[in-house]
């Protein structure tokens, strides 16, 4: 038994060998659907398989994206070197009409593992004790959740609502079966970002010791 579990061990040193049966080694989100099980953001199907291809709801993109909250928030998220988009990538988003494109577990995969990556690296936190923390006046303050706490999605989106992490017009506030698009999980992954952003960042204050939320409300004038 010990023999087989250094087996184990010594093949899953080796990225590929690791990854799902029906994910390729050369696929181009390889090594992104390695990271997103590494960190649990999406876990296989009860096959064994990944099925990359397959269409994300909006329950699934709720609950994963509260877990990569959670993970960059609590520092546990096991980042690798951050990559530019590919141009290739770039070109496609100018060239077609990307908004309305359903979102596959490959894609999803992707994007929450690129931006977990831009933010584990590319993020100073501020101190523990930073008094102005979680303290953005333009984020938003009251989110009504539209499903039942039976909904396999609630406790997620109560983390997400709870920490400033997703707006009132979010469409994962109604986390259903209805597939997730591209337009959709840009705006959430948008929405996340700013609210952890301002959980683990300091705010910062002016010359006149404002924070720049602050300034940013303050009448013309001085009135």
């Amino acid at each position: 038994m010990k023999r087989l579990w250094l087996l184990v061990l010594l093949l899953c040193a080796v990225p590929a060998l690791c990854l799902p049966p029906d994910v390729r080694p050369n696929h181009w989100a390889a090594a992104y659907v390695q990271q997103a099980l590494q960190n649990h953001l999406l876990s296989l199907e009860s096959d064994g398989r990944f099925h990359g291809e397959q269409k994300i709801t909006r329950i699934d993109a709720a609950i994963a994206l509260a877990r990569l909250a959670k993970a960059l928030q609590e520092n546990t998220w096991h980042a690798a070197p951050s990559k530019p988009v590919p141009e290739s990538v770039a070109q496609t988003l100018k060239a077609r009409r990307w908004q309305n494109r359903p979102v596959t577990r490959y894609i999803l995969a992707s994007v929450l593992c690129r931006v977990g990556n831009y933010v584990a690296n590319g993020i100073t936190r501020a101190p523990a004790n930073a008094p102005d923390k979680a303290k953005s006046e333009v984020l938003p303050t009251h989110v009504t959740i539209a499903v039942p706490p039976t909904n396999p999605a609630y406790t997620s989106l109560q983390y997400l609502v709870q920490h400033r992490e997703i707006g009132p017009d979010s469409p994962l506030l109604k986390a259903d079966h209805t597939p997730l698009t591209a337009a959709q999980l840009s705006v959430a992954v948008a929405q996340m970002v700013a609210g952890l952003n301002d959980q683990l960042t300091s705010l910062g204050h002016d010359a006149q010791g404002n924070t720049p939320d602050a300034s940013f409300h303050k009448p013309k004038g001085g009135h």
